[in-house]
């Protein structure tokens, strides 16, 4: 695939980072995402973590977040499919503390292919199975963590089907975790694990395990 809409300003600065690469088609993300972080995520998510070590975030997207994110944390595991946002996720997040894949995370393994629902706002890209699927799903789990403080999944619809494949890394580490889309059927697998909504950030639903859990 040839990366035709890819470019980088140089000028741009963004708590306090400078040099951007961004999709040029798009026009929407970068204020919505950039308003998110300053106005709510630093305040209602970040606090809530009382470790930081490893938090797993997706879609990586073109990369504010994991870029962002590596500020705090001493490990940032990040997965877009999207081979474009990746591309710029990959200039933008060139750092050894984040690890990245060109991937979707799922329940199981198998390829998917990207739905464009609009080219003006890429955060907004979804996934789908069929024919022409050429790119991988990796579940969570597989990742053998040896720790997990925040796992925060904004999937566009696929938040299921990551948090079914991160459930031994749930089960065993208890991080905080975010939803952009969470559904009762979400809220239903997590309780399992002892996990409760606690706030809500613009576009967030943060839930943690409840103190009295055993």
């Amino acid at each position: 695939m040839k990366l035709m809409n890819v470019g980088i300003d140089h000028n741009m600065e963004f708590e306090g980072h400078k040099a951007w690469a961004w999709v040029t088609t798009d026009t929407s993300t970068w204020p919505i995402i950039a308003n998110d972080w300053l106005t709510s995520h630093k305040a209602k998510i970040l606090p809530l973590v009382k470790k930081k070590n490893v938090v797993v975030q997706a879609g990586g997207n073109c990369g504010m977040y994991p870029r962002l994110l590596a500020d705090y944390f001493d490990r940032v595991y990040t997965a877009e499919p999207d081979p474009e946002n990746f591309y710029c996720l990959s200039v933008n997040c060139n750092n050894d503390k984040i690890i990245k894949f060109n991937a979707a995370f799922g329940s199981k393994n198998e390829l998917i292919r990207i739905k464009v629902r609009t080219n003006r706002n890429v955060g907004m890209h979804m996934v789908e199975t069929g024919e022409g699927s050429y790119i991988p799903t990796l579940k969570i789990d597989q990742l053998a963590l040896d720790a997990c403080d925040l796992l925060w999944l904004d999937v566009e619809e696929y938040e299921g089907k990551a948090l079914r494949g991160a459930k031994k890394t749930i089960e065993k580490y208890h991080p905080v975790i975010a939803l952009e889309n969470c559904l009762p059927d979400h809220i239903e697998f997590l309780s399992q694990f002892g996990y409760d909504i606690v706030d809500q950030s613009n576009m967030d639903t943060i839930l943690m395990v409840r103190k009295d859990h055993g």
